[in-house]
């Protein structure tokens, strides 16, 4: 397993997923995900941009680890710092987005 609450590369981000362990979070909006696709069909959207963003992530079950990704890694770092000042668990996000998944 990875370090928590850190940035992960592609190569690590892949094999954690790969486990089934993880809950997957897309931080971005609805409109980048249906231009830009998604990286599973099991997946939940938090949409950072939203003023309410935190409240869903509170409602998330803090005992789990979850995998985090946007376009280029910075909306899903903003809610990986957030899930840690909120005492997740685990969760770790990916380094360069789906801008880097795509272009694997």
């Amino acid at each position: 397993m990875v370090e928590k609450f850190t940035q992960i590369s592609l190569e690590d981000f892949k094999a954690e997923l790969e486990t089934g362990k993880y809950t997957l979070i897309d931080s971005r909006t609805r409109g980048e995900l249906e231009t830009y696709g998604k990286i599973s069909e099991d997946q939940t959207l938090i949409n950072v941009n939203m003023p309410l963003w935190r409240i869903q992530v509170q409602k998330l079950d803090k005992s789990k680890p979850y995998l985090i990704y946007c376009w280029h890694g910075n909306r899903s770092a903003t809610m990986r710092e957030y899930m840690k000042e909120q005492w997740f668990a685990f969760a770790c996000d990916l380094e360069w987005g789906i801008d880097a998944w795509n272009k694997q």
